[in-house]
């Protein structure tokens, strides 16, 4: 199964569509033969401004319940993340690893596209005055994000303790 997670301001649909040709990544996978064998989907969650969304700790739970649901149908589970659905990936693999090994080994990789695990200084200084939310909030920079700080810290010791099963990401 590979799962397509979209980033801030985006949507399960418009997010992996080509503006100019159409072209949807899911379709383009599916019609190429060396994707024979895998399923694909999207995953969705609030993901506008305006919206009082949920904060990272709630996308990544709901998202790693997710996968345990999907576990029950697939052995292996390759992740694309973009942007902000980077993140929530993560540490979502991050909760799985201490809550659920067994579904933590059926993620066989994560391929990511522009996630801020660093935060993004645009937030802390231009956005944040436009549409303070609880998203701008947990996008600052990572010198003065407590959250992006842990979530550094467990994925470089979840990567250092796994060695035997390293999660290849890009």
């Amino acid at each position: 199964l590979i799962i397509f997670v979209h980033g801030l301001m985006g949507d399960s649909r418009a997010t992996w569509t080509n503006a100019a040709s159409r072209a949807y990544w899911p379709d383009l996978l599916k019609s190429d033969p060396v994707f024979d064998s895998f399923d694909m989907e999207t995953y969705s969650y609030p993901a506008g401004f305006a919206e009082r969304g949920l904060s990272l700790n709630e996308l990544a739970t709901h998202f790693s319940e997710h996968l345990i649901q999907a576990s029950r149908n697939y052995d292996h589970i390759f992740l694309v993340g973009h942007s902000y659905g980077g993140v929530i990936s993560l540490d979502a693999i991050i909760k799985l690893a201490e809550s659920d090994p067994d579904v933590f080994d059926r993620i066989q990789g994560v391929f990511l596209l522009g996630s801020p695990f660093r935060g993004t200084p645009i937030v802390t200084k231009s956005l944040r005055y436009l549409a303070p939310t609880l998203i701008l909030e947990e996008l600052k920079e990572i010198n003065i994000n407590s959250y992006l700080q842990n979530l550094d810290s467990k994925w470089k010791k979840l990567m250092m303790a796994k060695e035997g099963h390293h999660i290849p990401y890009i």
